[in-house]
């Protein structure tokens, strides 16, 4: 009697046509399997950051990443004495004589002469009163400014350039010109920044802004008040931003006048040093005039910035070798006469 083997349930040809069979997946490991546009982007972009050499040490970039912890990385209207160190700004009081000389030298380059002091007469009269409002007080200034042939113009703000990209635009009462379409004077109250700055506080995380959030909201405005409403850090942002205006139209100017050849031009990204060694000895004076927050003073600023300082934010990682730039400025007494209507002067012909 033979022995039947055991039957398996295995054939004996291999394994089954179900087992070979890959097994089901479910939408969520296809989706998972899938990279992501985001990671596909983070991964370039990373790969392009490391490619990147790190900025200068001491360029504004370096600045930021050297003084990470001090929040550097503000609005203009939020600046300090700490941003004017480390840039390279420093404010100078300057006497009654040293304005009159300088406006006299300017007198003599420049065709718009001082105004009749019957114009400025009529024009003082009102600012001079302790119970006129401020806002008058602003409207007599700037009639008085155009009355004396400087143009207005008319802008929602002042540009502020980063990497030559316009980041922002600088709050103003007007912008002014003697006789281009670029300003090189800006005016505005003092009384109005120190609103502009506290508005500019804001806390995106609390709808209601009480208590606690209320106590972290005054104290941050109050940290950032200059103590000396005549050496405001704002007044250099503004003094940088007509800067700039000044120096865009000196290129688009020089670009216009010396355009290079096409056909004789071998490498047209490489800047030319001849045209570079000018333009960093070019400087660009450029003015504010403010209302002091009691509004019994003026304070008329200027500011002689070189090219080269303007470079450090147009090529913010790379170090720019320059001086410190002196903002100076006078402080004008409304309340006497004569003195107001000689300095007054002296500011339309520096003009």
């Amino acid at each position: 009697m033979t022995t039947q083997p055991a039957t398996t349930s295995e054939p004996l040809h291999g394994p089954s046509d179900t087992e070979n069979r890959p097994e089901k997946r479910g939408a969520e490991d296809s989706l998972a399997s899938v990279p992501s546009k985001r990671s596909q982007t983070s991964k370039i972009s990373s790969a392009l950051l490391l490619c990147q050499p790190p900025p200068h040490p001491l360029s504004v970039n370096g600045l930021l990443r050297k003084h990470c912890r001090e929040r550097l990385y503000v609005k203009p209207l939020q600046w300090t004495a700490r941003h004017l160190e480390l840039l390279g700004y420093r404010f100078f009081r300057q006497s009654s004589k040293e304005l009159k000389d300088h406006g006299h030298q300017r007198r003599q380059q420049n065709s718009l002469g001082p105004p009749s002091e019957g114009r400025i007469r009529d024009a003082i009269y009102d600012v001079q009163r302790p119970n006129v409002g401020r806002d008058y007080k602003n409207c007599r200034i700037v009639g008085f400014l155009v009355g004396c042939e400087v143009i207005r113009l008319a802008r929602s703000g002042l540009p502020f350039d980063f990497k030559r990209q316009t980041i922002t635009k600088l709050r103003t009462n007007g912008t002014y010109s003697p006789g281009s379409k670029t300003a090189s004077l800006a005016y505005f109250d003092l009384e109005r920044i120190k609103l502009w700055r506290n508005e500019s506080i804001r806390f995106t995380w609390s709808k209601k802004v009480e208590g606690p959030v209320l106590a972290i909201k005054r104290k941050k405005q109050h940290r950032i008040q200059p103590p000396n409403e005549a050496e405001d850090p704002y007044i250099v942002a503004v003094l940088i931003a007509l800067a700039q205006g000044l120096q865009r139209q000196h290129q688009d100017k020089k670009q216009s006048v010396d355009k290079p050849n096409e056909c004789l031009e071998s490498d047209p990204t490489k800047p030319d040093p001849a045209v570079l060694s000018q333009q960093t000895a070019t400087e660009f004076e450029v003015h504010v005039l403010a209302l002091s927050k009691c509004g019994q003073s003026l304070y008329f600023y200027t500011a002689n910035i070189p090219s080269i300082s303007l470079d450090m934010w147009n090529e913010p990682s790379q170090f720019h070798n320059t001086n410190v730039v002196v903002v100076s400025y006078k402080v004008i007494r409304i309340r006497d006469c004569q003195e107001l209507i000689q300095n007054i002067k002296d500011i339309i012909s520096s003009l």
